[in-house]
């Protein structure tokens, strides 16, 4: 195939992909010649970018830092728990990609979450005259011979966040489909948290018990509201990692992604943990605490931006510069050679090597060899020149 028909075909096949741009040439098709085969391995069928967006659930995982409740903290078992079942709040993402090298991918993203899990504490007392142990409780998490239970307190804390992350992806092909992992992190912002559902319930008093006092009328607000401070801190940082699996539609994707964030930061601020004299006198709560992990499920689309270009391994502008450069370079080195055997014989050397220089950088337009040819010919070069200088200093 001679170079203009070379440039020739590259051209059509870059129509070709401007069409389809992630069609693969069949080498196990006898009436596909090997000169195509070759030819579309120069190509690259990553994107120039990406964007994607998607939606789904998230389970909230609380870890207690330190307690401060009113609850009779000193029991075995402790008389609070951050999990009561299985509470999911929903999510939403919009994300962009920048391809980097070796399958690697940058991508910055923006997710919105409404994180949500249930807390439960209980007060108990100690038996007694005025509270025999007749009256018991059935708890797995005290002991009924020595204390009964008082109260019980219920809640659901609403959070509602804005996540900014990058991300570095590492994507796979593994039989038609497109698995991916990545890691990345960034910081959290809190749009604003809420607690509904709040009750407490006395039960099991020797004289009455079973009194209610119901859930307010609407949600208690714990970022700032009005007079009251937040009660919430606004911002955290977390890490992010996760992994995911593309199916191909058209040129674009739909994809399924799965991951953990874990946030670092105590989600209480500290200073305002009192602020809110409800919680305080009539449901007798004080805040612990906390922080937040999170796994998320998320189902998404994935458009694809595609420009036909050459992979760098295979582009012969990449060779043509650098081999010139590299002949440039030798060429002065040979000018501060003192032998003038070893000078002519150098020489003679580069002039082969640009006699060669055509029919290497074809190669590399047909897909047959990449741009790393030049590593072999310094190589080649490197060695005859050691040779000839060796073979001088012997005479």
């Amino acid at each position: 195939m001679s170079s203009n028909r070379v440039r020739q075909a590259d051209r059509v096949y870059r129509k070709l992909l401007e069409v389809d741009p992630l069609h693969v040439i069949d080498s196990t098709d006898e009436d596909n010649s090997w000169d195509l085969v070759y030819l579309s391995r120069t190509f690259s069928r990553m994107p120039i970018f990406t964007m994607y967006f998607g939606g789904g659930i998230n389970f909230s995982l609380i870890e207690q830092l330190r307690n401060y409740g009113i609850d009779n903290s000193g029991l075995i078992k402790p008389a609070e728990s951050y999990l009561n079942g299985f509470v999911v709040g929903g999510n939403g993402m919009i994300g962009f990609e920048l391809p980097l090298i070796y399958n690697f991918e940058l991508a910055l993203e923006g997710n919105f979450s409404h994180r949500t899990f249930d807390f439960t504490d209980s007060l108990y007392i100690s038996t007694n005259a005025p509270n025999p142990t007749l009256i018991t409780t059935t708890s797995s998490d005290v002991d009924p011979s020595s204390t009964i239970r008082y109260s019980k307190l219920t809640m659901r804390e609403n959070q509602f966040w804005i996540d900014l992350n990058l991300l570095v992806k590492y994507n796979l092909e593994f039989k038609g489909l497109l698995p991916y992992i990545y890691v990345g992190g960034g910081p959290n912002f809190l749009v604003h948290a809420n607690l509904s559902d709040v009750q407490r319930v006395t039960t099991t008093e020797t004289f009455g018990g079973g009194q209610v006092i119901q859930a307010p009328t609407k949600p208690i607000v714990l970022t700032a509201n009005g007079d009251q401070p937040t009660m919430r801190s606004m911002l955290n940082w977390s890490l992010v990692a996760g992994a995911g699996l593309k199916f191909r539609v058209g040129r674009n994707f739909i994809f399924v992604d799965l991951r953990y964030t874990r946030m670092f930061l105590n989600n209480i601020e500290m200073n305002n943990r009192y602020a809110n004299k409800e919680l305080l006198y009539k449901y007798a709560h004080v805040d612990n605490d906390f922080r937040n992990d999170n796994f998320m499920l998320t189902v998404g689309f994935t458009k694809a931006f595609y420009t036909p270009r050459k992979k760098r391994t295979y582009n012969p502008k990449v060779l043509d510069s650098q081999f010139d450069k590299w002949l440039e370079r030798e060429r002065n080195n040979i000018k501060r050679e003192t032998d003038s055997e070893l000078r002519s014989e150098l020489n003679s050397t580069i002039k082969d090597l640009e006699r060669q220089k055509p029919s290497l950088i074809e190669d590399v337009e047909r897909g047959r060899v990449g741009t790393n040819i030049l590593q072999d010919k310094k190589a080649e070069y490197d060695k005859l020149k050691n040779q000839a200088g060796s073979k001088i200093f012997n005479n």
